[in-house]
């Protein structure tokens, strides 16, 4: 289990690492639990939002050596982004993240117990009918 002031890659920047966006963010999302101000270091924006500690789970530690960072994994980085998608590059690219990747409702139904939004619950569950996601029927289920 990770510390509550861990700071990790999540929303539109996790979206991109993970492969699930084509957009580039002009901005580096990080999720934390504290309040930060947001900074330019090198020419490099970086956008801190701040999280619930419930809501910071979830987490995957990515690279290797010295060069390590955290990561919001991809099921929670698709909630996190139904969560607050002003963090997300719009909803048009949030749907083709969401239809373009393998998600388990497992993993969905924590993660949406942990962000406690009815509203994107209920938005992923209506996409994951939708889009006929595979999978995911004790998600739909739980959105309903």
């Amino acid at each position: 289990m990770f510390s509550i002031r861990i700071n990790c890659l999540a929303y539109w920047s996790a979206l991109n690492a993970h492969g699930l966006t084509e957009q580039f963010p002009n901005k580096v999302f990080i999720q934390t639990p504290k309040p930060k101000r947001n900074k330019t270091v090198f020419g490099t924006s970086y956008k801190f939002v701040i999280a619930a500690t419930s809501k910071i789970t979830g987490i995957l530690t990515q690279g290797q050596g010295n060069i390590k960072y955290w990561i919001t994994d991809i099921e929670k980085t698709i909630v996190d982004c139904f969560d607050l998608p002003e963090h997300s590059g719009g909803y048009a690219e949030l749907i083709r993240a969401f239809n373009r990747t393998k998600l388990t409702s497992d993993k969905m139904i924590t993660y949406c117990m942990a962000i406690d939004n009815f509203a994107a619950t209920k938005r992923m569950g209506f996409l994951s009918e939708l889009l006929e996601k595979k999978g995911l029927t004790a998600f739909i289920r739980y959105a309903k």
